[in-house]
């Protein structure tokens, strides 16, 4: 997980090390992110369950998602946080082989609770804008329930069978707890089924969400277009006062029933497109560092260029609750109110 170890590490005490420019900025970094991880997930976790309006599969969802993010930022970042200046101090992992195991077990099984939690999130989409009078009745608050643990569970046994290619590096005089001791077997496993799958899944279902809203957009400019003209012909056409007001009363359904739906859609256009960024977003943290895994089975990267892209990944769990807060003006409100209350 960190730079490669030298043949002779040198002893330097925890004020030492944080003299060095690159060593203190990571770890300033570092502490920042844990506290944004943990204030921001728990934020968005007591804002979906304390606020009604919040309470809707899609934010179930998107809870799941932000618990495990939150064990990121308490289990795995602090490690991560000792790990870099322990390193720094004594040029090894001195944690011990149990603690290196559940550490990136806890990796393993966090990273692939989130995407697993983000496939849900863009079939709950596709189900609510292809079938949006009908939403409700299919994703019932059973079905969700049932749908979170069985994503927990299958992101657990992933974990476990990475976690059995993992070993710690004997092949230098100190020992170091990495990603890079994943078997290569294991790891083109990892990256295969953890990322690029579900990568592949995430952008065909959203690609086909976004061309059915495009398409329910165009279908409810032509409805409303139709009906006004209808509406006009109609009044014109009348001839006494007790047809127009038959008339007038009969287009009333129709047109009430018209604005729930346009409403309806274009609430569920909305949420998919917040959606969309936080996947986007999902997919950039996590990229380079399966990526960087690929390349390191037929090229060995340095440990220190590995690190950072774990970094980078380690961002995801901070940046969805700002994403949130930007572009969902309902979630920002109750955000808002929470936190005046606090």
């Amino acid at each position: 997980m960190e730079q490669n170890s030298t043949d002779s590490p040198a002893q330097y005490t925890l004020s030492e090390v944080l003299k060095n420019p690159k060593t203190a900025l990571i770890t300033t970094f570092l502490v920042l992110l844990i506290l944004c991880t943990l204030v921001g997930n728990f934020l968005v976790i007591w804002n979906i369950f304390t606020t009604r309006r919040l309470r809707f599969s899609a934010f179930f969802f998107v809870a799941s998602l932000a618990v495990a993010d939150f064990l990121v930022g308490l289990v795995v970042l602090p490690i991560s946080l000792a790990y870099h200046l322990t390193f720094e101090m004594t040029g090894r992992w001195i944690f011990g082989s149990w603690t290196c195991k559940a550490w990136l077990l806890s990796n393993f099984w966090f990273c692939s609770a989130s995407i697993l939690n983000l496939c849900l999130v863009s079939w709950d989409r596709y189900v609510a804008v292809t079938s949006p009078l009908y939403y409700k009745v299919r994703i019932s608050d059973t079905r969700v329930k049932t749908l979170i643990g069985m994503i927990w569970f299958l992101s657990f046994c992933l974990a476990i069978v990475l976690s059995t290619g993992i070993h710690l590096n004997s092949a230098s005089s100190t020992k170091n707890c990495t990603v890079q001791s994943l078997n290569k077997i294991f790891t083109a496993i990892g990256v295969v089924f953890v990322f690029f799958l579900p990568a592949i899944f995430l952008g065909f279902v959203n690609t086909r969400v976004w061309l059915i809203t495009r398409t329910h957009q165009k279908r409810i400019q032509v409805s409303l277009h139709l009906n006004s003209f209808s509406n006009v012909s109609a009044n014109s056409e009348q001839i006494n006062l007790d047809e127009t007001t038959t008339a007038r009363s009969s287009s009333r359904p129709r047109e009430s029933s018209t604005r729930t739906l346009t409403r309806t859609i274009k609430q569920e256009i909305k949420t998919f497109k917040t959606f969309l960024i936080v996947i986007g977003v999902f997919v950039v943290c996590w990229c380079p560092f399966y990526t960087s895994m690929l390349v390191d089975i037929f090229k060995p990267l340095q440990g220190f260029v590995l690190f950072l892209m774990i970094i980078l990944s380690y961002c995801n769990s901070a940046l969805n609750v700002f994403i949130y807060g930007i572009f969902s003006r309902e979630f920002r409100s109750a955000l808002i109110s929470t936190v005046k209350c606090i």
